[in-house]
Parts: structure tokens; C-alpha cells; sequence
């Protein structure tokens, strides 16, 4: 890989990185504006001996060529996993032999926590110790990639990750409290221990927005205490306005924009085939009520907002046990026979596909390559094996598409560019913003064709699709709270 050559807006980073006094930074840039390349220059520019790489365990090979390129080919990177040489690296590192290390975030928890079985009221429970495995270790630098996974205020991974005590500290990530602000709380309070409030809920009170919970009829929902006392319960709104207060707090957030719109897509609008349709209106019949043709959703939790957004894929079978919807291999479904005739148009152009269904995106799959094209499928379960074949057939041109599950197809992917500049979304996932805007970005990235990238957003009439059903919703709540007015 060859060696880059930092633009000018990195240079400056870069020496703010340096200079910075708390050795801590947040790397917020949008996909595409090289964060890792910064990283890997802030470890080689410090000098840094002992540095170890959290992320996700597909973007190993990323760091390695980056590191390789940028020093010139003396500095590589030990992955630690499974394997007989990853079991060697895990040792070296834990002897605190000097060298760059990488490992999976879910591994790093892992290798950290024990569960034991305890006695509590007479039962027996499962019970999570830490093993504070690296805690002692005397790391110059740890890069902290996609750190929102490490969001969650009480999950162990933060656990893992403040037991971490570097001299110096990057984070990386362009969502880095995803669609929840209180998860910005853990990322920074691990970079900056002695400035961000080390307890949540202090932390909290003082930052995040909270609104009473209501009831159907608009009152505040309340619980009852051991003591006998009644409190209001509240769930989190955001950051308290202005927004943007918290990152202007923080010694050095730096973010690049992305310089240039996402272009306004294609929308091709289908209709249920029969089928699909009286199967969608049996599940329909059960969430909504509508009154003089419009939807009323009296109560519309985002699980059944994503089984109609699923039922609207194809015709389906609903499992009574566990109530989840599955796709048969004689499926019908207007959305996929709409994506044949969208690929016939562009001439059988490679290009990326995404939905949110993992049952959906393999059915998609299979009936691509029997219809003779060259597609595979990516998501959740697909090995990182499979990945790497994956990606090297896509930059040989083995493959022309890959049919995706959105929130699997997140990272380690700056290949998916190469010689593609379209996509389709046959379904997006339910309130979740961050996962769409991310997956379109792995193509509609700084060093593809841009200027001609093109994607099409296949849409079901009177579905969830339409946007009818999420207005359903904000106009209940809307009405909970008149009520309670």
C-alpha cells in the first residue's frame, strides 16, 4: 500500500493532536476523512512503543496496511484472536513487549470478564467478575476505533475500556454517541478522566434532556418505591439545548465534514403483490386502527413499526412461537422483482444492496444467482474468512453485487467504493438513522466516482414504507401529550 501524504486540514490536526496537554483526542470525522490515517500518524510521530488497537475485528487488516505503508513497512500489526500467532501476540502484549497490537472490541470484554454462578433469594444466578487482564499494562497509546460501541453506560465493555490507562488516547468514530446523547458520556469519560464527571448520573443531570413517560391517556407514568413513595419515571430526550454545548466543552473534538450532498435518490414506488398484500393487511390489522382512511396508532412500539416494514419485503410465514417472520424460498415479492428490472436498467452495473431483514437479504441472494447474476450475501453471520474472500473478489471484479444487511456492512469496508457508484435500498432499519447514513457512505465515499453516483430507494405503496405509519406514531404521542396538557 502506498505511503500518504496528509492533506493540509490532518497536518493541522495532527499538530493540535500534539500539542494537546490532556493526550486525549476524539477523532469525529465523517467517513472518508481519514481517520485512520491520523491515528496511525499520531502513533508513529509520538514514537510510541507499546500501542494497542481496539475495534472491530474486520478492520485489522486496515490498520496493519496503514501502519506498514505509513512507517515505511517496519511497523506492522499483531493481531490478537483465535489463532496460534494471535495467542502469541495476546502473550507479548501481556509481557508488555513493545510493538503495535489490535484487538477486536467483543474479545477485549471477553478476555476480561468471568461469569460465575452465585446463590441470591435461593437461586442460582449468573454473575459477571472483571479481570482487570489489561489494566496494568504500560501502553503508550491506545486507539479506541468505533469507540460508540463502547457507549452503553453500564455494559461491560466501558468497564473494560476505563480499565485502560494510556499515556496518550484517541478515539475514533463519526457517530460517536450514535442516536442516543447520553452514550457520549462513556467515550469521554474515558478519554478525559480527570475533566468529564466520572459518575453517569451526575453527569446526566447536568447535561441530558428528560421528559416524564405518559400513558396512553397522556398522564405521567409513575412507579412505586420499596418505601412507598411514588416518583415520576423519565426517559432521555437528548442533550439539554443549545445542542452542541457538550462537544464545545471537550479539549479536542476535531471533525471534518464531508464537502460534498448526498444527491436526492431515484425512488421507484411498487405495489404488494396480492399475496403480499393480504398477508401485510392480516399483521396490519392487529397494530392499527384507522378511522375515515387514515392510520390512528394508538400504541406503536418500534418492534411492530419493523415487523410491517419487514412484512412489506416479500410474502412471509410468522412463526407462532416466537412470533418472528421468516421468507419461504417461493417468496413473491414486488420490491425484488422491481430490483431485477432497476439492475437490467443500469446495464448490470455492480453495485451495493441493502435492507434491513437478514432472512430478506439472503433470499435476495439466492434468487440473483439464479437468475444468473453474480451476487453474494453480507451480513451479521458472514465469517471474517468470508469477508476477506468477499472483498478480494469484489476488487478483482469476481463479483458484480453485494446484497447487504445495513447494520452488518459498517466497517473496514473503504474497498467497497472500488468501481462502483450505485446502490439500492430495497428497506431501511426503523429509527435508525446512523445505521442508514453510515451503510450509503461505505460507496458514497471521498475517493469514488461521485460525480455519477446514483442510488434508488424502492419503495411499497401503503406500507410503513410510505411514511404513513411513523406519522401514526408521532401524531399519538403528539396526542398523549394534549391529553396530559
Amino acid at each position: 500500500m502506498t505511503r500518504l501524504t496528509p492533506h493540509d486540514y490532518q497536518e493541522e490536526a495532527l499538530e493540535l493532536m500534539l500539542a494537546e496537554p490532556t493526550r486525549a483526542c476524539l477523532l469525529a470525522s465523517d467517513m472518508g476523512r481519514g481517520k485512520t490515517l491520523m491515528a496511525v500518524e499520531f502513533a508513529l510521530r509520538i514514537k510510541a512503543e507499546l500501542v494497542l488497537v481496539v475495534g472491530v475485528k474486520d478492520t485489522w487488516g486496515q490498520f496493519n496496511e496503514r501502519f506498514l505503508a505509513q512507517s515505511g513497512g517496519t511497523v506492522g500489526v499483531k493481531n490478537i484472536n483465535s489463532t496460534a500467532s494471535g495467542k502469541r501476540a495476546e502473550a507479548d502484549l501481556l509481557w508488555g513487549i513493545p510493538g503495535v497490537y489490535f484487538i477486536g472490541a467483543q474479545l477485549l470484554t471477553r478476555k476480561d470478564w468471568a461469569n460465575e454462578k452465585k446463590i441470591r433469594d435461593g437461586k442460582e444466578v449468573s454473575v459477571g467478575r472483571r479481570l482487570k487482564t489489561f489494566d496494568n499494562l504500560e501502553l503508550d497509546l491506545v486507539i479506541a476505533d468505533e469507540v460508540h460501541l463502547y457507549g452503553a453506560p453500564t455494559s461491560r465493555g466501558r468497564k473494560t475500556l476505563m480499565g485502560l490507562n494510556p499515556k496518550y488516547r484517541v478515539a475514533m468514530s463519526g457517530t460517536f454517541y450514535g442516536n442516543k446523547f447520553q452514550n457520549a458520556w462513556a467515550p469521554t469519560a474515558w478519554l478525559w478522566p480527570d475533566i468529564v464527571d466520572q459518575n453517569f448520573y451526575s453527569w446526566k443531570a447536568r447535561w441530558c434532556l428528560e421528559e416524564a413517560v405518559l400513558t396512553r391517556r397522556g398522564t405521567e407514568l409513575k412507579k412505586t418505591l420499596k418505601s412507598g413513595e411514588q416518583v415520576v419515571i423519565k426517559e432521555l430526550k437528548g442533550e439539554i439545548p443549545p445542542e452542541g454545548r457538550y462537544v464545545a466543552s471537550l479539549p479536542l473534538y476535531i471533525r471534518h465534514e464531508d464537502d460534498m450532498e448526498l444527491p436526492e435518490p431515484r425512488i421507484v414506488e411498487v405495489d404488494l403483490l396480492p399475496e403480499q398484500r393480504r398477508m401485510y393487511s392480516e399483521l396490519e390489522d392487529n397494530l392499527l386502527t384507522w378511522i375515515k382512511g387514515h392510520p390512528f396508532a394508538v400504541e406503536f412500539p418500534s418492534t411492530l413499526a419493523g415487523r410491517l416494514r419487514t412484512a412489506s419485503l416479500g410474502s412471509f410465514s410468522l412463526d407462532p412461537e416466537t412470533d418472528e417472520i421468516t421468507f419461504d424460498e417461493d417468496m413473491v415479492s414486488s420490491k425484488l422483482d422491481a430490483l431485477l428490472a432497476e439492475i437490467e436498467r443500469a446495464g448490470g452495473e455492480r453495485q451495493v444492496i441493502g435492507t434491513h431483514s437478514k432472512r430478506y437479504a439472503r433470499e435476495v441472494a439466492r434468487r440473483m444467482q439464479g437468475a444468473g447474476l453474480r451476487a453474494v450475501v453480507w451480513t451479521g453471520d458472514t465469517s471474517t474468512k468470508k469477508r476477506s474472500d468477499i472483498k478480494q473478489m469484489w476488487l478483482d471484479g469476481d463479483i458484480d453485487f453485494i446484497v447487504t444487511v445495513m447494520k452488518s456492512f459498517s466497517t473496514g469496508l473503504d474497498w467497497a467504493k472500488d468501481g462502483c457508484n450505485r446502490m439500492t435500498v430495497l428497506s431501511r432499519p426503523v429509527g435508525d438513522g446512523v445505521t442508514f447514513d453510515q451503510w450509503i457512505k461505505r460507496v458514497f465515499r471521498p475517493g469514488g466516482d461521485r460525480e455519477k453516483f446514483e442510488w434508488t430507494e424502492i419503495i411499497a405503496r401503503d406500507t410503513y414504507d410510505t411514511g404513513d405509519f411513523a406519522s401514526a406514531e408521532l401524531a399519538a404521542a403528539v396526542r398523549r401529550r394534549s391529553m396530559g396538557a
